[in-house]
């Protein structure tokens, strides 16, 4: 993080170096990461889903059911 931004697949400090390709698996942390957390990753893949927040999930379920009522209207 540089200045409050992120960079993902660039390096601004070297002449905005670039990583040409795709970008997959990005994973964003509040806290840094000890050792054995990464080393867990490396073993597992690290995790097989991201659980969502409740409000967002919430918030996909009732667009869901708004497009399937839409959906049988039509």
């Amino acid at each position: 993080m540089l200045g409050g931004v992120s960079f993902v697949g660039t390096n601004p400090s070297f002449l905005n170096e670039a990583f040409l390709g795709y970008v997959d698996n990005v994973f964003i942390f509040d806290e840094a990461l000890s050792d054995s957390d990464l080393d867990a990753f490396r073993l597992n893949g690290g995790p097989s889903q991201v659980p969502l927040p409740v409000p967002a999930a919430l918030l996909l379920s009732g667009l869901g059911v708004v497009a399937l009522a839409g959906r049988r209207r039509a």
